[in-house]
């Protein structure tokens, strides 16, 4: 079961906007992997650094040097893949935000009450 249950339909909404917004849009061009569905790879991600947390927890209640090592070398490539799955959301987003078929904010512009939007 997916604990992670929006990237995906995050990720078809940015492609559709790119689509609509009928930029020289182009698949090689984009960051996130169309092909892989962004819930399923968070969550398999964060479950192998489950995983690997336990690995570090359980050397160091052991005292096993070489595995508490292990263990945090294993962290950090798992951490870096983490961090690059972000930085393509990052990207794209930028990227589609930054298109020059957008309408320009106005000075006041404040995002409508009816999205119920709680963060500003």
């Amino acid at each position: 079961m997916k604990d992670f249950v929006f990237l995906e339909k995050m990720k078809n909404d940015i492609l559709r906007i790119y689509l609509e917004k009928g930029s020289a849009f182009n698949l090689n061009e984009i960051e996130m992997n169309p092909k892989r569905d962004l819930d399923e790879s968070l969550d398999q991600m964060m479950g192998e650094l489950s995983l690997t947390s336990k690995l570090l927890n359980e050397a160091r209640t052991n005292n096993d040097e070489l595995a508490k090592k292990s263990a945090l070398l294993m962290i950090r490539a798992q951490a870096m893949s983490l961090s690059g799955f972000f930085e393509a959301i990052c990207d794209d987003t930028e990227n589609l935000a930054m298109l020059d078929t957008w309408l320009s904010f106005p000075e006041d512009y404040e995002l409508p009450e009816h999205y119920n939007y709680p963060f500003k």
